[in-house]
This record gives C-alpha cells, structure tokens and sequence, in this order.
C-alpha cells in the first residue's frame, strides 16, 4: 500500500473521547485512508510523530474574519494556532447580502461593535460582491488556508431589505429578509445569525439593526432553515431574546442553536443560572448550546476610541463628535461625574462589569511606571475618569488601558466547560483586532487547562476542540481522525503547547494595527491532506482550505 503521506507513531487522540493510542495514519490526497500498524507500507513522505498527540484540526466556531477573508486568506493568527476549520459571520454582522448604497453604513457597524479598523475596511473590502452568494464566490476565489462555513447575517439583512433598518421591519420587509436568507442557504451559507446584545451598539450609539427586531421576526428567519433542514442559528441573547426564547428557536425549527455567551461573571455572576436554565431548555427537547472561550476576556482601549466604554449612554453620546469636542467632554468634571455614575450603576445593562480594580494602564509612553497598576490603585480616592484623562492626555491619548470583563476566575470557568450543555467558542478572531487575540484559546485550553491545572485530560479537551463542535455544527467528515474522512490534523507537544503573550504588529489595510500572539508546540497542521505548518513554521501561500456548505 502506497500513501502521499504517513504520519509515523504518534499518540493519535482522535476527537471522539478515547483514550490515545500509539498508531501510524496514512494518508492520499485530501483523506484519512489507514489507521493502524503501516510499518511496511510506502510513501512519498513519513513524518515522524513520536513523543507528539496527533489529533484532529480544531474548530473556531466563532469568528468575524469576514472582512478579512477578502485581504488575508491564510486567516491569520487562526491557522497559527492549529485551527483548521472557521465559522465566520456571527452575531448578526456579515458584509453580505449589501448593497452599494448601504456598505458605508455596514463598516461603521463593524467598526464600532467589532471594533474593526475602519481604515482598514475601507481599503481590504473590494466589494465585488451584493448577494451572500457572490460573496461566497469571493472567498472561494481567493482560496482560503482553512475550511470555512458562513453564516449570514441579521443586520446585514435588515440592512439589505429595509429602508429604515432602526425600526420594526412590516411584514413584507419580513417576507422579503425571508427570501434573502433562503436565497443564501441555497448558494451554501451555514446558517443564520442574530444579536439583541445591549453590548452591541452602532455608529452614534445606536442599536445595532437586529436589537430592533421583535422576536417573532426573528423566529420567522429561523423558520428557513427548518424548512430548509440544514444549517444552524448563533444568536447573542438580550431583551428580546431570552435563553426560552431561544430553545423555542430551536424546537420550532428542529435545528442547533448556539447562544453568546456563557462568560464566567455575566451579568454580575449569572454564569451558573444561565448554565441551567439552557439545561432546562435542552431537557425539554431543544437542541441548544451555551457557548463560552476559555480564556479570560480582557479588552485593550485607547480613551479616543473607547469600545467596551461606548455602550456606557455618556461614552456613546460622544462617539461621533469630531476629536476635539470629543476629548474636551473627556476633561469635563460634570461628564466625568455622570459618566462614572454611570458605570458604576450599569444603568446601560451591560453583561460585562466595568470595574475600576479590573481595569489597568496596559501601554504609556509618557507613564511606563503606572503599567499594570489598576485605575483604582492610581485614582485613589479621586475620579477614576480623570486620573484616565490625564495619563491619556500626556500620551496625546495613545494610552492603552485594558480591562478585565469576564473569565477572572478559571476554578469557575473550568466547571462551566464540563457541562454537558456547553460548547467551546468565541476566538472572535477578525474581531476587536487592536485589543485583544482571543483566537488562540485552543493553545489555551491544552496548556493551561490540561497541562498545567489538570482539570481535564488532553482526550476531553481534544474533543471539545474537535469532534463535539463538529458534530453540533454538523460539519460531515471532519473533526475526528477516521478512514473516510478529511486530513485535517494537529501535531502538537502535549509538554509545551501554548501561546506567547500578544504584541502589537502594524501588517494590516492602511497600516492598522492589531495583537497576535505566536503558538508554542504546534509542529505540524494539514488542511485536506495538505500542510500548512511544518516543524513549527506556518508555510505561506497553502491555500488548501474549502467554502464549506452544509
């Protein structure tokens, strides 16, 4: 028997849950095609895997490099981190279906509730597309470097269908968003995604387009997909949109529905209620998953493009004014008064507390000693908002601050991951570029999880990363190391996989900023059969990725 590849003697941890085994894979063209002893067989090439975990390619199911996609095919720093397969398209925010006339209005979206680069939008974004399935022939012609489903979006339809996006849609605009959504499941889009967030706010502190929608209508775009059979809804829940809410989602549709998110210190420590009532939900016949990242979720800002502050009502008030009416506000005592009242009374209902000890100076050129003191620390008993603006002011407010929202308390995350309920997510990458690197969670979750807490074993952390999103997600073929199926795979070292701590490169449209992260113990990554990481390099140009449709 003769193979194009043979990875020799690794501990093979196939993403079902079982425990590793020493074997050899055999591999021809994109497919696993033997398992077991192939000692005596031939190849063109034998890797050696001894002392390395040989797994499945893992499974970011939440990430925003839509806009990406279209400039950087090799979805980096995703493909570092062992991630072969990538949802993009959630919490309601795609660049298609759009129209000319409305593509300005989608990136001021994507710049204030993504956090995106609007700079770099404007020059990454070619717009050769109106409807999803066009944009799905975009991202097919570039040749992505990992397998990507895509979901559409719920703002980008209102967008799309509605001459006032801001309202109630009438229920032609309903018919219409209807026939939009199932035109896109036709050309291959993954499912449908959804936000009634408090978090999610728009250019000028406006809603973003899906918070203005009732609840019927968004059962009535769920509706496509039951008809359809296929697909999956992501929704982030809010007002509107209750945990039954969505569990009536997913009966009615007879379709998997995934909600954002299951943080650890949600809504001021709701972790555990929430957790139990999806629980409840699923024991009365839905098919719905909490979804949850495992690393701690910390925000990077500057206070003259504050995001996780903006959908404080004084911060959002501000956002559009021009920079100098912006920053003078800034220094005002009676702003900085309400401001703070604000914030501290989460009169916004924010799921995410703003906390002054949770909140520190990250990056100061003009003030390096007061990097990584807490804003209460350095504010004392005076106005944390002014001890802010002068340390920004000093750094013509370039200053980077940074706060913790939520997953402060790993013993508590640890015990949410091991619910039955539970399913692993939001790397976010594409997403909040220039404050955070969350993409790298399943480095995370093996290094730090497994190796160094001990909370689970790498077969279970494997199969979160692996098979149990595959099988949710119904990704055929893939997510598991079997004959028949896909050769996606990891070659990792279980005694040093992790992540580095993030810095700042400047490689994006217009010269945007954003933070990486580089990977520790990933040795090898294939995507259908073919490499795109060899002894610890990411090899540039593999474009072996595929548009997944379901």
């Amino acid at each position: 028997m003769t193979f194009d590849t043979i990875l020799s003697r690794g501990t093979l941890v196939d993403g079902t849950g079982t425990p590793g085994r020493t074997e050899d894979i055999g591999i021809q063209n994109d497919q696993i095609t033997a398992i077991g002893d192939l000692s005596g067989a031939s190849a063109a090439e034998v890797v050696d895997c001894t002392g390395r975990i040989v797994s499945p390619g893992f499974i970011d199911i939440h990430t925003h490099y839509d806009p990406q996609i279209l400039w950087d095919p090799e979805l980096t720093p995703s493909s570092w981190f062992g991630v072969t397969t990538a949802i993009v398209g959630n919490c309601g925010f795609t660049i298609a279906p759009m129209r000319p006339s409305r593509r300005e209005t989608c990136i001021e979206i994507l710049g204030n509730v993504e956090a995106m680069s609007v700079d770099a939008l404007h020059e990454g974004i070619s717009w050769e597309f109106e409807s999803f399935g066009e944009y799905l022939g975009a991202i097919e012609k570039r040749g992505p470097a990992l397998n990507i489903g895509a979901f559409v979006g719920h703002t980008a339809l209102r967008l799309y269908g509605m001459d006032d996006p801001q309202r109630e849609a009438s229920d032609d605009e309903v018919r219409a968003m209807r026939a939009q959504l199932d035109a896109a499941m036709a050309d291959g889009a993954w499912g449908f995604s959804t936000s009634k967030s408090p978090a999610h706010v728009g250019s000028s502190g406006q809603p973003v387009p899906s918070r203005m929608a009732t609840t019927d209508e968004i059962l009535k775009l769920g509706d496509v997909l039951g008809s359809a059979r296929a697909g999956v809804i992501q929704g982030v829940s809010g007002p509107g949109l209750s945990i039954e809410d969505l569990g009536k989602l997913a009966r009615d549709t007879g379709r998997p529905v995934t909600w954002c998110s299951l943080h650890q210190g949600v809504d001021g420590g709701k972790h555990w209620e929430y957790s139990e009532r999806t629980d409840r939900q699923r024991a009365e016949g839905a098919d719905l998953w909490a979804q949850m990242g495992c690393l701690p979720i910390v925000s990077q800002f500057t206070l003259d493009y504050p995001y996780v502050l903006n959908s404080v009502p004084a911060f959002g008030a501000i956002s559009g004014l021009p920079r100098a009416e912006r920053i003078a506000r800034l220094g005002d005592p009676a702003w900085q008064h309400e401001a703070r009242r604000q914030v501290e009374e989460n009169i916004a209902g924010l799921t995410y507390q703003i906390r002054w000890d949770r909140m520190s100076v990250a990056e100061s050129t003009a003030h390096p000693e007061l990097q990584g003191m807490t804003i209460a620390e350095i504010a004392g008993a005076g106005s944390p908002l002014q001890a802010m603006f002068e340390i920004a002011r000093d750094d013509d407010f370039a200053t980077r601050f940074k706060l913790i929202m939520f997953n402060y308390d790993q013993d508590e995350v640890a015990r949410l991951l091991d619910r039955d309920s539970t399913i692993l997510g939001l790397g976010d990458g594409g997403a909040h570029a220039n404050q955070l690197c969350d993409s790298s969670f399943p480095l995370h979750l093996l290094g730090s999880f497994v190796r160094e807490r001990g909370d689970f074993p790498i077969e279970k952390a494997v199969w979160r990363l692996t098979g149990h999103p595959a099988k949710v997600f119904g990704i055929a073929r893939r997510g598991t190391i079997k004959p028949g199926h896909f050769a996606d795979i990891c070659v990792f070292d279980a005694a040093t996989v992790g992540e580095t701590p993030s810095t700042r490169v400047f490689d994006f449209p217009a010269g945007a900023d954003r933070l990486i992260k580089r990977p520790r113990g990933i040795d090898h990554v294939m995507v259908n059969g073919a490499f795109i990481r060899r002894d610890g390099q990411n090899i540039e140009g593999t474009r072996a990725g595929r548009l997944l449709r379901p």
